[in-house]
């Protein structure tokens, strides 16, 4: 699965939720503002499934586009402030024999803009914690950072190890019926045997659980 062949599927999504978005703006001015009620906000467990995309084009050859599966708390928040919250998520991948696993965990801030009452709310989270990342690939010698010469005769590199290091991240979305979300985030994490992993997530998260 390419990042081209999903490209379309994902911007139609995108400007579906935006669409909604603005409709719901629209007719907030024109209806009187009903309250959220009361058992939508508070903290919730969300389900994420998603699509990972690296922007490193070694990372992007070796895995294509991987898959990103999470279970988050999530705060359902009034749009005043910012509000800080957890975040746990996972990405994992398993193509053509090299395998990826990246857990980061992270302290985020987040907040919320638009009407409360509305079907729809913009949000922007913000975060940075760790990064656990446990790969195992082969790549071309060629390709290895620090070692690249065109001379090299063709050669392949195994590379397998567990790593912690940093993550930080932005997120932008749309929260869908008050429990359902869908964003586009940017994880920046720190190299991992001297590759960088950063990359892409498009994901659909629904809160699933209060607790």
């Amino acid at each position: 699965m390419t990042f081209r062949r999903l490209l379309p599927s994902l911007t139609i999504l995108s400007l579906a939720a935006l669409s909604l978005a603005q409709q719901t703006s629209d007719q907030a001015g024109t209806h009187p503002a009903q309250p959220k009620p009361k058992s939508d906000f508070g903290h919730w467990i969300g389900i994420d499934a998603g699509l990972y995309y690296p922007t490193n084009s070694v990372i992007r050859d070796v895995y294509g586009t991987g898959v990103k599966l999470g279970i988050s708390p999530v705060t359902h928040i009034r749009n005043d402030n910012w509000h800080l919250d957890g975040d746990l998520s996972l990405i994992s991948d398993d193509h053509n024999g090299n395998k990826l696993f990246i857990l980061p965990v992270n302290a985020a801030f987040e907040r919320a803009f638009g009407p409360e009452d509305g079907a729809s709310q913009p949000f922007i989270r913000i975060s940075a914690g760790a990064v656990y990342n446990d790969h195992t690939f082969d790549v071309p010698t060629n390709e290895v950072p620090g070692i690249a010469h065109p001379g090299l005769p063709p050669a392949t590199s195994h590379f397998s190890n567990k790593t912690v290091g940093a993550d930080a991240a932005i997120e932008v979305g749309t929260v869908l019926s008050r429990k359902l979300r869908l964003s586009a985030r940017y994880n920046l994490f720190s190299k991992s045997d001297g590759f960088d992993f950063s990359g892409f997530t498009f994901s659909v998260q629904y809160s699933a659980f209060r607790y």
